[in-house]
């Protein structure tokens, strides 16, 4: 395990620098369960590399899906010939802006990484839940 590092969940105490639990060591029942799904062992330096965060650059890659997203979706009133194309644009881009914002908190103190994968989808899903809540609040 010399390219790994125990890593203790958030809730129990920071173990001396260095330290490794030997193999017949137990937590203390006091501290609580670890999280669901948590990693005791993480590769040396992934959190000090990071700044202390898995997705620090959360804010850039929500962006590029954003950007992406809200250019294909505004194809969408050009090939139909909206009346209006800047409204119907503008329709597009403040519903991308309240995603994006909302994929990237998400993605930002997520304490797992995130992949493209993921944002996409999340912004997607996020995207469609704000047409959904759009299109019954104007019903």
């Amino acid at each position: 395990m010399a390219d790994y590092r125990y890593n203790p969940p958030p809730n129990w105490p920071a173990p001396p620098e260095g330290w490794t639990p030997p193999k017949d060591w137990q937590p203390d029942p006091a501290w609580g369960p670890a999280p669901d799904g948590w990693d005791f062992w993480v590769p040396n330096g992934a959190a000090e590399e990071a700044g202390g965060r898995p997705n620090r650059n959360a804010w850039g890659r929500t962006a590029i899906v954003a950007l992406v997203f809200t250019a294909l979706l505004s194809i969408i009133p050009i090939a139909a010939g909206a009346d209006n194309l800047a409204e119907a644009i503008g329709f597009y881009v403040g519903r991308s802006l309240m995603a994006y914002v909302i994929t990237a908190l998400w993605a930002f103190f997520s304490s797992r990484p995130w992949g493209w994968v993921r944002y996409s989808v999340t912004f997607v899903a996020i995207t469609l839940v704000l047409g959904l809540v759009t299109t019954a609040g104007g019903a």
